[in-house]
Parts: C-alpha cells; sequence; structure tokens
C-alpha cells in the first residue's frame, strides 16, 4: 500500500526495488541470448579457421618432406653415377680419388665421399690427400647393409670419428660383373639441410625439422648445429598432428610425416598466438557483454525511480 509522508504518497522500498529488478531481468532476457550466440558464432568460426590452418600446417610439412626426399635422392643418383663409371671403366683408386673430389666440388650438399672395397679396407677419403688414413677407419653398419643389398641405404645420425661432429652418410654400393666390389659413401653437409629448410619460405615463428629413424634431429631451420643429433619429443605415428612442448619449454603445434627414406619432417608453430587469439575474442565479447549488463543495470536503477516517481506522483 501507498504510504503518506509530509501530505504525500510514497511507493514502499520493496515495490521500488522490485520495478527495478523487473527492467535488468527484461534486459538480461534481451542481451544474454544475443551474447551467448555471439560466442557460438566466434567459436563456430575459430574451429572452422583452426580445421583450415591444421590443413595448411600438414600440407607445408607434407612439402618439406617432398623437397628433403628430393635433395635425398639426388644425392643417390648423382652418387650411383660416380659409382657406375667406377664399375664400368676399371681404373685405379688414384682415378677415381679425382673423380670423387671433382663430383664433391659440384655438389654443395656433400661434406665429403669416402670409399671402401668389399672387404671393408679404406681406400680414400676426400677430405684427406690421398693415401692418407686415419687410424680406425671401419665401414658402418649402413654400408654393410648397402654392401648386402646391393642397393643404396641412408644411415641414422652418427657421430664421426674424423671430424668429430654428429654426420649422416648416404652409401651406394659398386658392382661390377653381378658383384659389389666396393661402397662409395656419401657424408651429408647438414648445415646445407638447414639452409633448405629455411629456403621453403616458413611463416613467421615456423621451425622446421628433419629427424632420422631414431628421431634423432637431422637438421633444423633454427639453431641447427646446436639441436642435431638430440632427442625430442616424437611420436611414433607416420604422420600426425599435436600440440607439444618444445625443446625451449613453450607449447607449439607440431606436424610431421614420414618420408620414403625413413626420415621424418616436422614442422612447428607457436601455439600462444593461435590459441590466443580465440581468448582474446572471447574477453573482448565478456568485456562488452559485462559492459552492457553494467549499463543497463543503471538504466534500470534510473528508470526504476522515473517509474516510481510517476506512481507517485499518480
Amino acid at each position: 500500500m501507498l504510504r503518506a509522508a509530509r501530505g504525500r504518497y510514497h511507493l514502499p522500498r520493496p515495490m521500488k526495488r522490485g520495478i527495478r529488478s523487473h527492467l535488468f531481468q527484461v534486459l538480461l532476457l534481451g542481451v544474454l541470448p544475443v551474447g551467448l550466440f555471439a560466442g557460438a558464432l566466434l567459436y563456430l568460426n575459430w574451429r572452422s579457421l583452426e580445421h583450415e590452418r591444421r590443413a595448411i600446417q600438414m600440407e607445408t610439412t607434407r612439402v618439406l618432406a617432398t623437397a628433403v626426399d628430393n635433395a635425398v635422392d639426388s644425392t643417390i643418383q648423382r652418387a650411383a653415377i660416380l659409382a657406375r663409371q667406377w664399375a664400368t671403366r676399371p681404373a685405379d683408386v688414384q682415378q677415381v680419388y679425382d673423380q670423387a673430389t671433382a663430383a664433391l666440388a659440384a655438389s654443395p650438399d656433400w661434406e665429403t665421399i669416402i670409399a671402401f672395397n668389399a672387404q671393408g679396407e679404406l681406400l680414400f677419403r676426400t677430405d684427406l690427400p690421398f693415401g692418407e688414413r686415419p687410424r680406425g677407419a671401419l665401414m658402418r653398419p649402413y654400408s654393410l647393409e648397402a654392401l648386402r643389398r646391393d642397393q643404396p641405404v641412408v644411415s641414422e645420425v652418427f657421430s664421426s670419428t674424423v671430424r668429430k661432429r654428429p654426420s649422416v652418410g648416404v652409401a651406394v654400393p659398386v658392382s661390377r660383373d653381378g658383384k659389389v666390389t666396393h661402397v662409395l659413401i656419401v657424408a651429408l653437409k647438414l648445415e646445407w639441410f638447414d639452409e633448405l629448410l629455411r629456403s621453403q619460405g616458413l611463416p613467421s615463428g615456423g621451425i622446421g625439422g628433419i629427424f632420422d629413424r631414431n628421431f634423432k634431429f637431422v637438421a633444423r631451420s633454427h639453431d641447427g648445429d646446436t639441436r642435431r643429433g638430440t632427442d625430442p619429443d616424437m611420436l611414433a605415428q607416420r604422420e600426425g598432428l599435436g600440440r607439444y612442448p618444445s625443446l625451449d619449454r613453450t607449447s607449439v603445434y607440431t606436424s610431421w610425416t614420414r618420408n620414403k627414406h625413413g626420415w621424418t619432417v616436422g614442422f612447428a608453430t607457436p601455439a600462444e598466438p593461435i590459441d590466443g587469439a580465440l581468448l582474446r575474442y572471447l574477453a573482448i565479447l565478456a568485456a562488452l557483454l559485462a559492459a552492457t549488463v553494467a549499463a543497463g543495470l543503471a538504466f534500470a536503477l534510473l528508470k526504476g525511480r522515473r517509474i516510481a516517481s510517476s506512481l507517485e506522483a499518480l
């Protein structure tokens, strides 16, 4: 009921609060569904963009893998030409050494060329003068496999006893009259593969990597010399994409695929710009909703007071 004070009737306080509350509820019923709908549209749009981004990242990884495959194939083909020359035109080891030195000078992705006979005797290394043989020079298992299988074999990352650093070799057998007589080993220049990854036009912040069958770093588009030979966290699936901690302890989205030589090529992009975009948009939307609700509350208080004054005047 209305009560009189100093000759004028006033609405009870509960009734005034009720008017303001109803106005505020009407405002919330109009604003919140629109805000929730906008948030849902924002999330669905982000999911669509994220699906497209993942597809682009996976495709970039496959392009990198193709470039690495082509580089390794090129090494095998050039080494095979040298092996056929040796097999079809028997020559003394000095002539083969000279041919190998010339081939090395024309191959910026090669570090050195090494030759063994089938009995495991070192014949030459192009990084040493002809006739000079370092102590303890033995054929590694991948070279023995190339002799046994009579086909090229790409090694894993190993520590070179001569160069004292991580190395990768490609062993190509030399066959004569159906019998394997020698093996040529091309030591790859891994810094060249670092540059190969960088030359593929990776996006800002993106890092490409090449791993051997044991998931040891062969090359990396950033900090290749310091990372080479280390063992990052990788999955055993042939191909995939996921969110993982990087070697720098930051979160990255990493995609990878395995090439035909058994190596794995990976591509990582920072996770923060990707995840942060959705959070920033949601924060902006939440701030707008909060500002709208606050303005609505102020509107309800103001209009509630005016409505109460009108009723009292009435």
